[in-house]
């Protein structure tokens, strides 16, 4: 899970600092307490549906994003392509006469 948020934000161009606790020497001791911050008691149960659905809906939105972005960039390589074309046909013409 931790990985896919990462990947999202990252997708996006924000780069967090992220602190996976499975590769931390006392992650397990973190994340205990960290379940008992947000109200979860002693034992840590599952990702909250309501977690898992804004997570999906980022998911979403990320790729919404990116589709964005690559049309933007292709309208802009088009627009560049059709200047280079007059361009092209501006020094065609000059050569002619």
């Amino acid at each position: 899970m931790c990985h896919a948020v990462k990947r999202l934000f990252c997708g996006t161009g924000v780069h967090p600092t992220v602190h996976e606790l499975d590769l931390d020497p006392r992650g397990r001791e973190l994340e205990r307490v960290m379940a008992r911050l947000v109200g979860y008691g002693n034992e840590l149960r599952e990702c909250p549906r309501e977690l898992l659905a804004v997570l999906r809906e980022a998911r979403c939105n990320s790729v919404r994003l990116r589709a964005l972005q690559q049309r933007e960039k292709a309208a802009l390589v088009v627009e560049i392509e059709r200047r280079f074309k007059v361009f092209d046909d501006l020094i065609q013409r000059r050569v002619v006469w």
